[in-house]
This record gives C-alpha cells, sequence and structure tokens, in this order.
C-alpha cells in the first residue's frame, strides 16, 4: 500500500482479480478469456493473431536467442513422444482386456 493508505492501480487490480479468483473460480477466468478472445479476432480478424504472434516470437528471439527455441522445442517433442507412448499403452491395455 502507498504511504498515504491508498492502494496503487497495480494492488487494487491485484485485490479485484483476487476477490473474483474466490467468487467465480478459474473457469469464470477462462470463460472470459475465450470470450475475449473471439471478440478481437471478429473486430480484428485472425492475422492480428498472427501479427501479434510474430512479434512475441521476435522478442522472445531477440531476448533468449535460439539456443531457448531449441530447448523448448526438444522438451515439446519429448512431451508429445511421451503422450504417443502412453496412448499406445493404453490401447494395447484395452486390446489385452477386450480378448
Amino acid at each position: 500500500m502507498m504511504g498515504d493508505g491508498k492502494m496503487s492501480v497495480a494492488e487494487a487490480g491485484r485485490s479485484g482479480g483476487e476477490s473474483t479468483l474466490k467468487r467465480h473460480g478459474r473457469k469464470h477466468f477462462v470463460k472470459m478469456g475465450k470470450e475475449g478472445g473471439w471478440i478481437t479476432s471478429g473486430r480484428y480478424g485472425t492475422g492480428f493473431y498472427e501479427e501479434i504472434g510474430s512479434m512475441g516470437g521476435k522478442a522472445t528471439s531477440k531476448k533468449y536467442g535460439r539456443e531457448f527455441y531449441e530447448e523448448i522445442g526438444a522438451k515439446g517433442a519429448a512431451a508429445r513422444e511421451a503422450k504417443r507412448r502412453k496412448a499406445g499403452m493404453a490401447m494395447e491395455e484395452s486390446k489385452v482386456e477386450q480378448a
């Protein structure tokens, strides 16, 4: 809190967000985010997301370098492979149960 007993804008926003979370739960924020995304897409088109995504990617690349993308790419590939293996194992178990 600021020295004069008033909240800063950031503190007020944080407090309001926490109150909303307690009152309505996480699903409320997910729903609002989706609705906001649809509205934004309707106003500016899907190209808007491509443009801001590209800007964010360039900024991230400049800040963290190529190695960062290589690392997260490897993590994503490993996660996909684990998911495929798990799905394959579930299919095999299902076949065994049916036999």
